[in-house]
């Protein structure tokens, strides 16, 4: 029998604009990415009630949505359908939890509201942390994980979660092409990606290799 696949999405740089990802960007440079280790604990988030905690709480409240990712979604549905698979939507973001009531307000008031059954919202400190914590709890329950991402280091951390089950495709991994990783910084890092994260260019590429990896049963 063939698994239900969980499709989990950030927010910040794939449905939202937003900075590029400042980790893997000076990791890179650096030839450092510098990652968490496996297992690493949920750290306690501890909110800001000074200028800079309300200014961030402010700059997320207001970002647009980012066009192409609601195409995104219905190429990834439709995929799903014609190859008769199961497929679940959910978000997966790191922003923390004084931040989790207005974002759920803005994507239940936007269109992608009919695709997102479940949000996994950073409850913690860091959201590379979270995001690999709650994938490898999704594997473990018994579905396999698609995500989106636009931040290397968390999609390598994401994919890693791929290594606990030996000779098995349980996790794939798509991190949007941008600046903080560019291949020249990928070449001077001389990183080597995880055989199941793919840079692609958009959301719309991103969908395309998803229906040819359920063509070919690599998921």
């Amino acid at each position: 029998m063939e698994r239900k696949i969980i499709f989990t999405n950030d927010l910040d740089g794939v449905h939202f604009i937003a900075p590029l990802p400042l980790k893997p960007l000076f990791g890179l440079i650096r030839g450092d990415l510098s990652l968490p280790p496996v297992g690493r604990p949920i750290e306690k988030f501890y909110p800001k009630h000074d200028l800079a905690g309300r200014l961030s709480v402010f700059d997320h409240q207001i970002r647009p949505f980012k066009s192409g990712s609601l195409e995104g979604l219905t190429l990834f549905r439709q995929a799903a359908q014609r190859h008769s698979r199961e497929l679940d939507f959910a978000v997966l973001s790191g922003r923390q939890p004084d931040k989790h009531q207005m974002t759920i307000q803005r994507l239940q008031q936007s269109p992608r509201n009919k695709y997102f059954s479940n949000f996994f919202l950073n409850e913690g400190d860091s959201a590379t942390t979270w995001k690999e914590t709650i994938v490898s709890h999704l594997v473990e329950s018994g579905s396999n994980v698609v995500h989106i991402d636009d931040d290397l280091r968390a999609g390598i951390c994401i994919a890693r979660v791929n290594l606990l089950y030996p000779g098995e495709s349980r996790v794939l991994v798509y991190v949007l092409r941008n600046l903080s990783n560019h291949p020249i910084l990928l070449r001077h890092s001389k990183i080597e990606l995880p055989p199941n994260l793919f840079l692609v260019n958009s959301f719309k590429s991103a969908a395309t290799d998803f229906d040819e990896s359920l063509e070919q049963r690599k998921i």
